[in-house]
């Protein structure tokens, strides 16, 4: 039993290590200016896997991304943006990066676009042409929620 247990704790510590190596190579590329790095640490921070969740470290390692034009760190900041999480709520930042991800090929971006546009939001209106063209770009890419919305409108 004691070895079983001392096993277990030896295999406990070796992937602890093993993890704490790939977070701090993955901080260190981040703050060398690696695009995807960056993502993912933002990623990291939203969730908050392998370290404290906080949604303003997420915003400013998805910004840096975005900056490079990352299109999923586009994506993520722009739904900060619309949630107000880490960042001060505005609809019309979260449209303008979902908008250049979405043309990139980001399915989600193209979804929440036509959500957007179906409904509108505080100073965006609701226009169904727009809402239309992003659900058939996201029905494209083999959304299939989207692709349900553009057979109801097609019969």
């Amino acid at each position: 039993m004691k070895k079983t247990t001392l096993l277990l704790f030896l295999l406990f510590s070796i992937f602890s290590y093993s993890q704490n190596l790939n977070m701090r190579k993955l901080i260190f590329d981040a703050e060398k200016g690696d695009a995807v790095a960056q993502y993912v640490l933002g990623d990291c921070y939203e969730r908050g896997h392998q370290v404290n969740q906080s949604y303003t470290n997420a915003a400013f390692w998805y910004s840096k991304s975005t900056a490079q034009n990352y299109a999923n760190a586009q994506f993520k900041l722009g739904k900060l943006y619309a949630d107000g999480l880490g960042v001060e709520q505005s609809y019309s930042l979260a449209i303008e990066l979902w908008e250049i991800s979405g043309y990139k090929g980001v399915v989600e971006s193209q979804y929440n676009l036509g959500v957007t546009y179906f409904y509108g939001k505080e100073n965006i209106n609701a226009d169904l042409k727009k809402s239309l063209f992003w659900f058939n770009m996201a029905c494209e890419n083999n959304d299939e929620e989207s692709c349900k919305i553009i057979n109801q409108y097609k019969q």
